[in-house]
């Protein structure tokens, strides 16, 4: 009986690990293989399909028959395997390759990886993703690591779009990715552990669930990422956290992303919850919005719901709702700082607004709900405010600082509680400081605040009632001639002044202030624009159409019998070499000795050399200074 067994289970893995799919090409750069069915996908990882070859999508595919794939006796059925759950033929579990859809689209592809780590269409992405959709889209774990295209990016996703998708997990789920973050601890390669993930141009429309770290488009962001958008309705259970409309939890920088769609709760405890990010850990945002609902029991926001880190230029449009558990005498949780923008800021706000409602119980605000130890810049709220203690219409409890904002709303007491009450027009609790800010008191019909002036609705849209506002802005630099200088930048570049970008505009008579939509920010200048804006008698400098940072340059590639090696180091140091094949074994290595800052070319002897893909690694001083992947 035992031997029958044994036999069924290799005649099993034998069908399992087949290659079915006759793919055309022979996976180079120039050839990739060609996916032209279901059994094709399913082919990628097995036999001469290695996870470092090139595909090519040719057509649509229908993968409706991986619901009835991977099935066992009980009837289970697993699905799709994910690219990277097994080894290919060169022990490999990564996937280096590269991916590009051509712009079509796979449909009805359901994945099921039980309770193993590492959900998705691929495990762990170190090559890339491109050009490719998928619409009913069904990715579903029960541990850590979640995402409809991959688990975990450590490589690049771009122009990739989910519809009608449903993605479950418990930690670290994402609708396109489970985690973004740096090769640290998931490259297998010497020299990627500073390599840095792509994730541009993609979106997500459907369903995510989760418990802990989860987001429309990823779980956590730990990298810069463009262009992110999100229609997603997220369902929580009990005690989950760091729940966000693009991101549950980000350190990274987002730009010109938005979401929209829902949060539900259906357990108890739910905590930092925002329409874009669920929390913020220096991190940065900058010029994004959400029109998510929420809600949660503590630190919600329209936008993101414990902030750490930097928002700027971004607004909410959402609702955010606050709620409380008590059931008999378990105390679960006491319910505060809900926000229109931000439930809970330690971090900086610039020239952001809320215009949702808000509904919480304690340090409630239009804009932010707990100030703690944070900072509000040029910033406003317009949507209802309702709660029973610490409600403002800008701010619920100020325990930091807020400069040239303003707060033109109504402000509600719930009547539901005896709460000792303290209410105000623009701040209802007030520590620290509030500088030239303002209210509307007509329209809130609150005459008092911890903190700022407030004014008649006529007043309140009069630039002039709003003082100094005017001069609030940056200034536009050009590069100029040697001997005009007006400032020099730290890479001795010479500039002048361009023009003048107001932060804040008005239709006099007609509306509140509102704020320039001009407003924007130029790549790797952020540290510069934030340390000026920092101090309102100085506006803050922008450099136009100039990099403030020197990247580092690295490039390389097989011609014939050698390998041309083009890099530029930004300082002097000892230079090293390393060709690495897929298995991860260095094949070539050279000193090319020490070199001095800026360009070099060189060429090395790789006569020797098979046929393959190989990975190349510069390291200056013992760090690594830039990777790339070529093919011979």
């Amino acid at each position: 009986m035992r031997l029958i067994f044994v036999t069924t289970l290799a005649l099993f893995a034998a069908q399992a690990f087949a290659a079915n799919g006759t793919m055309k090409g022979d996976g180079s750069a120039e050839k990739p293989f060609q996916i032209e069915d279901y059994e094709d996908l399913k082919a990628i990882g097995k036999g001469s399909y290695l996870y470092s070859s090139n595909y090519i999508v040719t057509k649509d595919i229908d993968a409706s028959a991986s619901k009835k794939d991977n099935c066992y006796k009980d009837g289970d059925c697993y699905g799709f395997r994910t690219i990277g759950k097994n080894k290919d033929a060169v022990d490999s579990t990564v996937f280096w390759g590269s991916i590009d859809g051509g712009g079509h689209t796979i449909k009805n592809l359901h994945i099921n990886n039980g309770y193993a780590s590492g959900a998705g269409f691929i495990k762990t992405l170190i090559g890339s993703v491109v050009n490719l959709n998928f619409d009913s889209l069904d990715v579903s774990g029960d541990i850590r690591d979640a995402g409809g295209v991959a688990a975990a990016l450590v490589g690049t996703i771009r122009n990739v779009h989910v519809t009608n998708g449903n993605i479950k997990g418990s930690d670290r789920v994402g609708g396109i990715v489970g985690k973004a973050i740096n090769g640290k601890g998931y490259a297998p390669v010497e020299g990627y552990e500073d390599m840095v993930p792509v994730l541009r141009n993609v979106s997500f429309q459907g369903k995510v669930s989760g418990h802990q770290q989860v987001g429309g488009v990823a779980g956590i962001i730990g990298v810069d990422v463009d262009s992110l958008v999100a229609d997603v309705d997220i369902s929580l259970i009990d005690k989950s956290s760091e729940v966000g409309g693009i991101a549950g939890y980000n350190y990274g920088s987002i730009r010109n992303s938005h979401s929209s769609g829902k949060v539900t709760v259906t357990g108890r405890d739910v905590h930092g919850v925002g329409g874009l990010v669920g929390e913020n850990s220096k991190g940065s945002i900058s010029q994004c919005y959400s029109s998510m609902n929420v809600e949660g029991a503590r630190s919600v926001g329209g936008l993101v719901g414990y902030n750490d880190g930097i928002i700027f230029a971004s607004y909410a449009l959402g609702s955010v709702e606050m709620y409380e558990h008590d059931s008999g005498d378990d105390y679960l949780t006491a319910a505060n700082e809900a926000g229109g923008l931000v439930g809970c800021n330690h971090g900086k706000i610039y020239v952001s607004y809320a215009l949702g409602s808000v509904i919480g119980s304690e340090d409630v605000g239009g804009l932010v709900g707990g100030n703690d130890y944070g900072e509000i810049y040029s910033s406003y709220a317009q949507g209802r405010v309702t709660g029973r203690r610490n409600v403002g219409g800008l701010v619920g409890s100020n325990g930091g600082v807020i400069a040239t904002s303003y707060a033109a709303n109504t402000v509600e007491e719930d009547t539901s509680s005896s709460y000792n009450k303290i209410f105000g027009g623009f701040v209802g609790l007030n520590e620290k400081s509030v500088v030239n800010s303002y209210w509307d008191a007509e329209l809130s019909k609150l005459d008092t605040s911890a903190g700022g002036t407030g004014m008649s609705t006529q007043k309140m849209m009069t630039m002039s009632s709003f003082a100094g506002w005017d001069t609030l802005g940056y200034w536009m630099y050009d590069r100029c001639e040697e001997g005009q200088c007006e400032i020099k930048n730290w890479d001795d570049g010479c500039y002048c002044k361009k023009a003048f970008v107001k932060f804040w505009a008005i239709d006099e008579g007609k509306s509140y202030p509102y704020l320039n939509k001009n407003l924007d920010l130029i790549d790797y200048q952020w540290s510069e624009y934030l340390r000026s804006v920092d101090n309102p008698e100085q506006p803050p400098v922008r450099i136009q159409n100039q990099t403030l940072a020197k990247s580092r340059s690295f490039g390389a590639k097989f011609d014939g019998g050698l390998v041309a090696l083009r890099f530029e180091i930004p300082t002097a140091g000892a230079v090293k070499f390393s060709l690495v094949d897929m298995q991860g074994r260095v094949v070539k290595s050279a000193d090319l000795g020490h070199r001095a800052t800026g360009s070099h070319f060189e060429t090395l002897n790789v006569e020797n050399i098979a046929r393959g893909r190989y990975v190349g690694v510069l390291r200056v001083n013992g760090k690594s200074n830039g990777n790339v992947v070529l093919q011979k």
